[in-house]
């Protein structure tokens, strides 16, 4: 082909100049391909195809690549669906050998984080076709769960669980033998189903639910591992001292707990409560500090008002969520101190913000969100930013829920829990000891210098871009990558 007959905007996109062969063109097939230190090409799948599902960018093409190389796998597709009660999820079409899907979901949680296994397998005789040979992908079968013979549930722990995966998945009733993900439920249900057994006092270890995904199986792990105890805030209302055994969740001397002190406005009056991050902040906080100009970690969110009154009216309402939640009135420190703390403050409202250059936010100051307006095209729009160490996608959705709610009127919320229970049950419940001898199990035969940056570092950019900067061989860079999926 030479190009696109009178459709010179598309022929540009496509058809463009070789960086190789000077007179020379190529055509940008969508195919995505990595070249090896052979020179070979490796298939990866389509840029076409990639989907973000719930705040993460998939490529359905991994995913296809690691189902078919399971034994008895001869084709494999992946497709986003969209559930009637619990929103998108992905769902696996393959030929082949008719492999049960618990075996299926085993084999791709050897090569995946959960977030990228299918929540559906969906076994055919072959792919259906369109005339020039291509998968007709609007030709596949609707995706059902698996009709199975009712069981019901046994004694009051699988009760109890029915009831609420029924109320969390919008089915019911819910029997014994059960798939939660054929249900509809996705990862980020399985972090609610375990807060809501938690409130229940059933503790179970959610990874029984990724690889036994049964209500029965999931009642089997309950009161498998101990609760852990979220200790109290020994903070209260007009504290004037902040003293080390004050601070449960934090290792903090008196010296520090000082400099801390004349940070936050207001001084200590100002302070509700300090304790350290969860492991998932600690590596957000890497990144943010390693960064230069925009920070990767800030989100954006995009609003249009009638006017002034609305605008002040959004304001009102997003302060009344500011204040329900502690971890929305949190800052974040680590100058001169061993280990990075946050800090809760017990007032942090929000105000508008000049128009803001840079998408960065100072993680010091609270709260970490900001609010700048402006006129454009005749109508008042304003730009929120928050900061992912704080709040994640669910968060966001709530957040917005809730200051619709409150614009409509006096509103009944529900009560909040406070962030310092997560915290608690990440850094409590933790293993460090552990989790050093997995990573030396993985790792420890690599001696290969990374100059400047420690190994951690390499295997969290060679897991977020798929190479190195650094001189390190292709196979160990594969390797970091790999391991560090393997790990979430």
């Amino acid at each position: 082909a030479r190009g696109y007959l009178g459709l010179a905007g598309q022929q540009a996109e496509r058809f463009i100049d070789s960086p190789f062969v000077r007179g020379e063109r190529l055509y940008r097939s969508g195919d995505l391909v990595r070249q090896r230190a052979d020179g070979s090409l490796q298939f990866l799948g389509r840029n076409d195809h990639q989907v973000k599902l719930r705040g993460l960018r998939i490529e359905p093409g991994e995913i296809e690549a690691c189902l078919s190389r399971v034994d008895g796998v001869r084709e494999a597709l992946v497709l986003v669906h969209e559930h009637p009660h619990s929103g998108q999820r992905l769902v696996a079409y393959h030929t082949g050998q008719d492999h049960a899907a618990q075996y299926l979901r085993e084999r791709l949680l050897e090569q995946l984080p959960e977030y990228m296994v299918p929540a559906l397998f969906i076994r055919l005789d072959g792919m259906p076709l369109t005339p020039n040979g291509k998968v007709d992908r609007k030709a596949l079968p609707a995706p059902e769960a698996p009709v199975r013979q009712y069981q019901a549930p046994q004694g009051p722990i699988e009760t109890a669980l029915a009831a609420i995966w029924a109320d969390l998945l919008g089915v019911g009733p819910v029997g014994r033998d059960d798939n939660f993900f054929e249900l509809g439920g996705h990862s980020l249900l399985a972090v609610r189903l375990v807060e809501r057994m938690r409130q229940q006092a059933l503790a179970a270890d959610v990874r029984v639910l990724f690889s036994q995904p049964t209500l029965a199986a999931l009642a089997a792990s309950v009161g498998g591992r101990a609760a852990v105890e979220v200790p109290a805030n020994r903070i209260p209302a007009g504290c004037t001292l902040i003293t080390p055994d004050m601070l449960p969740l934090a290792d903090l001397n008196q010296d520090a707990i000082d400099t801390l002190l004349r940070q936050i406005p207001g001084g200590v009056a100002n302070i509700q409560d300090i304790y350290g991050l969860a492991p998932l902040q600690q590596g957000i906080l890497y990144h943010h500090l390693a960064s230069e100009g925009a920070d990767p970690y800030v989100v954006q969110a995009r609003f249009a008002f009638a006017g002034q009154a609305e605008l002040d009216a959004f304001v009102a309402a997003l302060n009344q969520v500011i204040a329900r939640h502690d971890i929305l009135r949190t800052s974040l420190h680590w100058q001169g101190l061993d280990e990075a703390v946050q800090v809760v403050w017990r007032e942090a409202p929000l105000l508008l913000s000049p128009a803001l250059e840079t998408p960065r936010l100072d993680l010091g100051q609270a709260p970490l969100l900001r609010l700048s307006s402006q006129r454009q095209d005749g109508r008042l729009e304003a730009t929120l930013l928050l900061h992912h160490i704080l709040v994640d996608h669910t968060a966001v959705e709530q957040l917005m829920l809730e200051v619709g709610a409150l614009l409509q009127g006096p509103a009944e919320l529900p009560a909040s829990i406070p962030y310092r229970n997560y915290v608690a049950q990440a850094r409590l419940g933790a293993d460090p000891q552990a989790d050093e001898a997995l990573f030396r199990e993985l790792l420890g035969d690599i001696d290969e210098p990374t100059e400047a940056f420690g190994l951690r570092e390499a295997m969290a950019e060679a897991h977020s871009v798929g190479e190195s900067r650094w001189p390190l061989e292709p196979a160990l860079v594969a390797r970091l990558r790999g391991q560090a999926r393997a790990l979430g």
